[in-house]
């Protein structure tokens, strides 16, 4: 299921052929970038030099000069550009989001199923538990000594090579 969600989101995106505006900012002197054309761009007043690339390549530049009327068709195109991106985006978005309230959606349905699948549990109650629990059960007394004599017999085997160690540490 996920997968057929994933595919029509894939599907239903468009290459984006944004277009970037690109100026130095006269008061900070560091370099602006914008999705939206700066209100002075290809205006009758003057602003900061503004580059505009699409798809990496430079499409305007508005150092250099053009007659009136491009002048005009370049502004008006470049803020026709920039509203129709702002629309696209606000339709990914809300495409986004009636995804997401499918995904969601789904995701409950699943839960609710595996929990109604699950099989049911009886509470524990407190009667049921034994607070004074039987001890553990005792080997018969032959094998108790005998573990008792391993460990011993092990501990002074490690206690008599310690002491070797100490009194020779050469190896001597």
């Amino acid at each position: 299921m996920f997968r057929i969600i994933f595919v029509l989101l894939l599907a239903s995106t468009q290459p984006v052929s944004a277009r970037m505006y690109q100026w130095v900012d006269p008061d900070s002197g560091s370099t602006q970038l914008s999705g939206k054309p700066p209100m002075w761009y290809r205006s009758a007043e003057n602003g900061p030099r503004v580059f505009v690339f699409e798809k990496s390549k430079v499409i305007d530049d508005t150092g250099i000069e053009v007659s009136d009327s491009e002048r005009d068709r370049l502004r008006q195109r470049a803020f026709l550009q920039a509203d129709e991106d702002k629309e696209r985006a606000r339709q990914k978005i809300l495409q986004s989001k009636r995804f997401d309230a499918v995904l969601k959606q789904q995701q409950a349905a699943k839960q609710a199923e595996l929990e109604k699948d699950k099989p049911s549990r009886e509470p524990i109650v407190e009667e049921d538990i034994d607070e004074n629990p039987p001890p553990p059960l005792v080997t018969e007394p032959s094998k108790l000594e005998e573990m008792r004599k391993l460990i011993e017999d092990w501990e002074k085997a490690q206690t008599d090579k310690a002491k070797g160690i100490l009194q020779n540490p050469q190896g001597k």
